[in-house]
């Protein structure tokens, strides 16, 4: 019986389902919105602490607060709250898979990065720190981690 082979078969029972589910996960993590959403959540949380602190490093005082004992940056409210919150100023924008965070008022790069001409001195109220990072990564992996088990657990 030269020639013969012996041909062995498997048959993975349930593979389709499983292809099914891996896909179904796979579609689920490139969902970037309700990532997005908890990241803006984070992110206003994050600069109101800032705000609070008066920078992270602490903001050189403003000749303003020091009048009037008041805080840096802090005068009408406008900049605070369109970092912090939903303001006409607010820019929270979702492009593919990037969020864009900040604000539009035209007098804020002039705090971010200083404004010599006007002695207005380098107020950084936008940005992220290494405490921001992981707490924004863990509530991320997990939203992630949550999505992914609710498909994959679905139709047992």
């Amino acid at each position: 019986m030269a020639g013969q082979g012996i041909h062995i078969g498997i048959k993975i029972l349930g593979m389709q389902k499983g292809v099914a589910k891996i896909q179904a996960a796979k579609r689920e993590a490139r969902k970037t919105r309700p990532l997005f959403d908890k990241a803006i959540i984070v992110l206003e949380q994050t600069h109101a602490k800032t705000f609070r602190m008066q920078g992270r490093p602490k903001w050189e005082q403003s000749k303003r607060a020091a009048d009037q004992g008041g805080m840096t940056l802090h005068d009408t409210g406008r900049l605070r709250g369109s970092v912090t919150g939903h303001s006409r100023h607010a820019i929270r924008e979702v492009r593919g898979n990037k969020l864009l965070f900040g604000t539009n008022l035209i007098y804020a790069p002039s705090h971010q990065y200083g404004y010599n001409p006007r002695g207005i001195p380098k107020r950084a109220f936008l940005g992220i720190y290494p405490d921001d990072i992981a707490r924004l990564s863990d509530i991320l992996s997990q939203d992630l981690d949550k999505r992914i088990t609710v498909v994959t657990t679905v139709g047992g």
